[in-house]
């Protein structure tokens, strides 16, 4: 006996616009609108970062990020360990191919998108959350940090500002373990810049 067969309905795939669809649809657009980003090339201050960057060549030189400071290519001094622990374990893992430093890049942009939508929706209509989020995934002023792998500490930044923001957010009663967890994705995205302070604004 034959069971009936259920045909694909492009408009089920829709409604009802469930949140899991939402977020399907997000990372769905976000390869379409960057896919070409994953090919790019390490350019102008990847090389410093990068290439040339003795420090993110070995796992062992983790520790070493955290309490130094990096000199760029113009002499300027900066700290920003969070970025350079995270480049150091993508080059131990995949050396200097650059398709997996912008699929990191490409996945953090996506979650921080879905982050927004599951932030907004909580003030405003589904369908409008949705809406705003899709703006800040295609939006052209976020193409560089995209698509640019020395722009990853702005996204990683962001990423742990809008976590701890929607953690915060989901805080019903008083929980040391969560507020901890928070202070430290805080602190994470101290490490990378000192914007973060305006996650606490709020």
């Amino acid at each position: 006996m034959n069971e009936p067969e259920q045909e694909f309905s492009f408009k089920s795939f829709f409604v009802p616009l469930t949140t899991l669809k939402i977020i399907n649809i997000i990372v769905i657009v976000g390869f379409i609108v960057y896919y070409k980003a994953l090919f790019g090339q390490f350019i102008w201050d990847d090389l410093f970062n990068i290439v040339n960057n003795p420090f993110i060549h070995s796992v062992g030189n983790i520790f070493s990020v955290f309490v130094s400071q990096q000199e760029s290519p113009v002499n300027i001094r900066f700290y920003r360990p969070a970025v350079f622990s995270l480049y150091t374990l993508i080059y131990s893992l995949f050396g200097q191919s650059t398709f997996f430093y912008h699929l990191v890049q490409l996945l953090l942009h996506l979650t921080n998108v879905s982050l927004i939508f599951l932030l907004f929706k909580k003030f405003f209509n589904k369908n409008i959350a949705f809406f705003l989020s899709l703006i800040f995934l295609i939006h052209p002023i976020n193409t560089e940090t995209v698509a640019y792998i020395s722009n990853t500490q702005d996204i990683l930044y962001f990423f742990f500002g809008i976590f701890a923001l929607y953690l915060f957010q989901r805080l019903e009663k008083y929980n040391i373990r969560q507020l901890i967890l928070i202070g430290m994705l805080l602190l994470l995205s101290i490490y990378l810049k000192n914007q973060e302070l305006y996650f606490f604004l709020y």
